[in-house]
């Protein structure tokens, strides 16, 4: 089996954990419905974001159309 293919169990995380830092222990695992209402706040936050970003891209770009058209046609 390669290393690659292989996954680490939580015992042997918990092991490495133990290793390198004592005393420490993994959180307990999560359902996928506690972990998406847990990050549920950070993707809104990032959707608001994107969708800021998006905006101005697409106006940085209008704006570079506009001077390239502006260009152009004082070239010609």
């Amino acid at each position: 089996m390669d290393r690659e293919d292989r996954k680490m169990t939580r015992e042997e995380a918990q092991q490495v954990l133990d290793l390198l830092a004592p005393g420490f222990k993994l959180p307990p695992p999560r359902t996928e419905e506690e972990f998406l209402a847990a990050t549920r706040p950070i993707n809104f936050e990032l959707e608001e974001e994107m969708t800021k970003i998006h905006g101005e891209t697409i106006m940085n770009l209008y704006k570079l159309y506009k001077k390239e058209k502006a260009l152009k046609n004082d070239m010609a």
